[in-house]
């Protein structure tokens, strides 16, 4: 793949006493064109570091109802 690229000369400076003056009222404006082939292309990037540790978790629910008490008319209690 082929570049072009023009660059503008400013300041552009001659001898008045070697140049005809047909040539003096020509445009002083010149194309420099630059032809190359593309240059290759770069190395690999480092890798990235390690992400950070993610926000605590959010509290469970209340758990369910307990299962119902035992009938205790005839329970025995130990004193």
């Amino acid at each position: 793949m082929s570049i072009i690229t023009e660059v503008g000369l400013q300041n552009f400076s001659f001898d008045v006493d070697i140049v005809s003056y047909r040539a003096s009222q020509k445009p002083v404006d010149h194309t420099i064109s630059i032809n190359g082939q593309s240059g290759s292309n770069g190395s690999a990037g480092h890798s990235g570091f390690s992400g950070s540790n993610g926000d605590d978790g959010s509290n469970g629910s209340d758990g369910g109802n307990g299962c119902p008490g035992t009938d205790s008319q005839n329970a025995l209690i130990w004193c």
